[in-house]
């Protein structure tokens, strides 16, 4: 039973790879390779382990029920599992275009505008939270407010509360003076206010509509290498021969950044800024790495950028075939 089970499930993941590998030829065909031969190289790979995986349940199953004897009742049983592996490939294959379609959901390149400031001190200087603090009151000026601010620490956002307080015409929510939902219903029913967060407000947050248009990131989220979970998986990858900083660190911060982004655009209709002050997403090589991990957004590095966003209803100038800077 087990061995007719495996065959089903071969069969069925063999049907979807090879029916997105034929849609890959035809859309690549059309639209031209470009970046896209990597996943169309990973998509065959599949395909071809997943054959080879298949066959060789065929051959497993044919010996077990018929120790390798020709069988009168082998014809049915291939044809029922043949059957089951079909059905089993229609739903493989109807989740992929669904992640598919909801891949192409947003039209980033005229929903979303990415901003990095050129002129912003190290992160690990003490320069660098009273800097922030001046750039994000510009950018919440440009934006007439409706932003998440999200912070790595607890003292830089207590340092930018200082700048902000006062001299920020809008609502300012602060996180720590009220349980998280009070403050995030404050933040949908006040116009044009600004929540200040660390890392609660990351993921798990609906707000959508124009409540909503700008999502500022003081630092690029790295795990705090103190974290003793984060110092094992470390420890262990370095033992293997590996960077635990490049392997783990940086796609972990990747993905915890995609998160932030995540807050701004919900739906179809959403549009907004996302603001990265961190310069070491333009200095440092592993920049590249965050880059390529954003949406197909335009990137600005001008203010005026974010500006000409809101005014114009679309993007600004992309920076990211060079003039970013990057090392």
């Amino acid at each position: 039973m087990m061995t007719l089970m495996g065959l089903s499930v071969s069969v069925g993941v063999l049907v979807a790879n090879s029916i997105v590998v034929i849609e890959n030829i035809f859309r690549y065909k059309k639209e031209g390779l470009n970046n896209r031969q990597s996943s169309f190289k990973g998509t065959s790979e599949v395909t071809v382990a997943v054959l080879a995986a298949t066959l060789t349940n065929l051959v497993v199953f044919r010996r077990r029920w018929t120790g390798g004897k020709t069988s009168r009742s082998l014809p049915i049983l291939l044809t029922a599992c043949i059957g089951l592996g079909l059905t089993i490939g229609l739903f493989v294959l109807m989740r992929h275009w669904e992640r598919q379609e909801k891949q192409v959901e947003f039209d980033f390149a005229s929903q979303a505008m990415i901003y990095l400031p050129k002129r912003m001190p190290s992160p690990k200087t003490a320069d660098f939270a009273p800097a922030a603090g001046r750039e994000i009151l510009d950018i919440l000026r440009r934006t007439k407010g409706r932003a998440f601010v999200l912070f790595t620490s607890y003292a830089v956002l207590r340092t930018v509360q200082g700048v902000l307080e006062g001299a920020l015409e809008y609502p300012l929510l602060v996180q720590g003076t009220a349980p998280r939902t009070t403050i995030l219903a404050r933040f949908r029913a006040t116009p044009h206010a600004v929540l200040l967060g660390t890392s609660s407000f990351w993921q798990g947050v609906d707000v959508v509509g124009d409540a909503l248009s700008c999502v500022i990131i003081d630092r690029l989220p790295f795990a705090s290498p103190g974290d003793p979970v984060v110092a094992a998986r470390v420890e262990a990858i370095a033992s293997r021969g590996g960077d635990g900083f490049a392997d783990l660190q940086v796609p972990l911060a990747i993905l915890t950044l995609l998160q932030g982004l995540g807050r701004l655009i919900r739906h179809r209709r959403d549009r907004g800024v996302l603001a990265i002050l961190d310069p070491r997403i333009r200095t440092m090589p592993y920049g590249r790495r965050f880059l390529a991990s954003l949406p197909p957004a335009p990137v600005g590095a001008d203010p005026a950028d974010i500006d000409r966003f809101f005014a114009n209803n679309g993007p600004g100038v992309d920076y990211r075939d060079g003039g970013l800077g990057v090392n």
